[in-house]
């Protein structure tokens, strides 16, 4: 099997695999706009604030947020939990019927 290489999710044929590839989710109850946007807005401690990553008007806003949040706004334990989360919704996308 070759490897398939992408950046952007405009990019043809792939683009649609990368999470900020605009495809709207269902994930642990909330519906999102892609999978950036809930793996984003998850990393928020406050309800407020991942709300607000979660309705970022593209992929990229919610990763530029998402990132830039201070440690004491992230999430207790992310660092352990990132990667079993970012499954989970990787699972959601591709299963999601919308």
């Amino acid at each position: 099997m070759s490897e398939i290489h992408f950046r952007l999710p405009t990019e043809l044929p792939y683009g649609a695999l990368s999470n900020y590839y605009r495809r709207p989710l269902l994930y642990d109850g909330s519906r999102y706009p892609s999978a950036e946007h809930a793996y984003q807005g998850a990393k928020a401690r406050r309800t407020d604030v991942r709300d607000w990553i979660a309705g970022a008007p593209t992929a990229m806003l919610a990763a530029v947020a998402g990132d830039g949040l201070p440690q004491d706004e992230v999430v207790p334990g992310w660092k352990a939990q990132h990667l079993a989360l970012m499954r989970g919704i990787i699972r959601a996308k591709v299963h999601d019927a919308r």
